[in-house]
């Protein structure tokens, strides 16, 4: 059984797809990589040092990736806070002009203490000309952040408020000619406010991390999402390796187009934790209400949560378990993948009813790296992506409602071959079954690679790269399909820090200058070089 929605909105960094996102990268001088297991059922939650809760300068890559619960490469950059240094500067003001008459204002004002720290980060980025018709294809994004962070004896409390604001044009009409006047534009507006707390105390057997949120998410056509959040992990121990677990998570949303729809969405993962030698389990069950009101839903649904941990050596590590969950898709979820998405979206949480995973990682050395394994999942209700039928150039959602299947092999390397020089790779393969033509733009294959080198703490190159193939795309209009080509994508960041206070920026993006497609008909920037200037104080 296949669904179609009519009609919704979306939000996403404001990044041209085919990026991946930036973060202030700080390496530590210790060549040890190492790669994360994947559970670490009894470790503390460590302690928040507030006076390093310093929002770092951010740099701007393309993120071409469809996230997904099974497709989720996880390719941040990582960032390593540096030791605390009473001389550093915390606060910045920056600059940069660009081809496609791009325009970058940022500034991070922040004040510390050792047990106090408060920011606020602003940042506007906007391109006037775009790769299709100029004015028709511009976009542009403005987020605030305002945040403070308190560190008790044996906690720390943080309060959030954000502000993001993000302007597209739908510039996929294809071939077909069209006037300024006539090109739609959205406009998503969010409002977000969250406080935390969670514990620090290592000598506790009680350990938590809470968090209250709320979002209002509005467009320009008067579509809107609000949502009240509550997330609770926690973990108290009983004896020497056995814990009792209990993370929940309780989302309430409505969502209003030209009808009003409330959404709530309660999980309890409760079970055991236990660790004995080089073996840790994780035995529990998440327990799922919801009202959604598609064709085989349930209220109230039972999925397993078994993880097992095995640490071979010092070295390499094995794991692997099987869990199921009901997994949010919300009109704020939606947009942060596709922001061309149509009005009037019907909107059902995915089901994966099993998945199947496994992972192996290690280290040959203390400067080489790697990781590999597999997931394999059933879903029902998950959803793709097609050029509306009404209007081509927004994308409803399709549903598998029968079932469909997720295969993902993966493989990860990570070396530092030398002093102050990282290098990160990924590679993903996908295999779909599902009762749609096609896996509507999702991709078969996809790789990124991340350097990072700095030198002298003064200039600091970075290059990430990528390659993303099998991407299938369907016009609901013309009923037409088509294969979209493989493209690859390869950004460079050079920084030079003048002096204390003065540092210069040079970044080019698709260096390649391909003009491929992520989504159908959606054209990517080709060649993008943006100047920019910091101020440190």
């Amino acid at each position: 059984m296949i669904g179609q929605s009519f009609n919704g909105f979306g939000q996403d960094d404001w990044s041209e797809p085919g990026e991946i996102e930036n973060a202030e990268i700080i390496i530590e001088k210790d060549r040890q990589v190492t790669l994360p297991a994947v559970i670490r059922p009894y470790s503390k939650i460590p302690p928040d040092d507030a006076s390093q809760t310093i929002i770092p300068q951010t740099y701007d890559f393309n993120n071409y990736i469809l996230t997904g619960s099974v497709y989720d490469p996880n390719l941040q950059a990582k960032v390593i806070l540096p030791n605390e240094n009473k001389n550093s500067l915390q606060n910045y003001v920056k600059g940069g002009l660009g081809n496609y008459a791009s325009f970058l204002a940022e500034a991070s004002l922040n004040t510390s203490s050792k047990n106090f720290a408060a920011g606020l980060f602003l940042k506007h980025k906007s391109f006037a000309r775009g790769p299709v018709d100029r004015s028709n294809s511009a976009a542009g994004d403005t987020e605030a952040l305002l945040f403070t962070r308190l560190a008790q004896k044996k906690s720390v409390l943080s309060v959030d408020l954000g502000f993001n604001s993000v302007q597209r044009h739908y510039y996929g009409y294809g071939e077909t000619p069209a006037t300024s006047d006539e090109v739609g534009k959205q406009v998503y507006n969010t409002f977000d406010f969250s406080i935390g707390l969670k514990s620090t105390d290592e000598q506790s057997g009680f350990d938590y991390d809470s968090k209250i949120s709320l979002y209002r998410l509005g467009d320009k056509f008067d579509a809107s999402e609000s949502g009240f959040k509550i997330d609770l992990n926690s973990k108290v121990a009983l004896d020497e390796g056995i814990a009792i677990r209990l993370n929940s998570t309780a989302l309430l949303s409505k969502y209003k187009d030209n009808s009003s729809q409330s959404r709530n969405l309660v999980k309890f993962i409760s079970g055991i934790d236990y660790a004995l030698g080089k073996l840790s389990i994780i035995g529990a069950a998440n327990l799922v209400l919801s009202n959604d009101s598609v064709v085989n839903a349930k209220n109230f649904r039972i999925y397993p949560y078994v993880i097992v941990n095995y640490k071979l050596n010092d070295s390499w590590n094995i794991n692997g378990g099987l869990r199921g969950d009901l997994e949010s898709v919300t009109l704020r979820s939606i947009s942060k993948e596709n922001e061309y998405i149509n009005n009037n979206l019907p909107l059902f949480h995915s089901n994966k009813k099993i998945e199947i995973f496994g992972q192996v990682d290690g280290n040959f050395s203390s400067n080489v790296g790697i990781a590999g394994g597999f997931s394999f999942a059933n879903f029902e209700n998950l959803y793709f992506y097609a050029n509306a039928f009404k209007d081509s150039t927004k994308f409803d959602l399709l549903y598998d409602f029968d079932g469909t299947s997720v295969l993902n092999l993966f493989a990860s390397f990570t070396v530092s071959p030398v002093e102050d020089l990282t290098i990160n790779s990924r590679v993903d393969y996908f295999k779909y079954n599902t009762k749609i033509n096609s896996p509507l733009h999702r991709p078969d294959y996809s790789g990124s690679i991340f350097i990072n080198y700095e030198l002298n703490r003064k200039f600091l190159i970075r290059v990430d790269g990528s390659i993303t193939g099998g991407i299938k795309g369907l016009n609901l209009q013309s009923a037409s399909s088509q294969k979209l080509s493989a493209f690859a994508d390869l950004n460079l960041n050079f920084e030079y820090q003048l002096n204390k206070n003065l540092g210069v920026f040079l970044q080019i993006n698709n260096l390649l200058n391909q003009d491929y497609e992520r989504y159908l008909n959606y054209k990517n920037r080709a060649l993008m070089v943006l100047a920019s200037v910091r101020y440190q104080f």
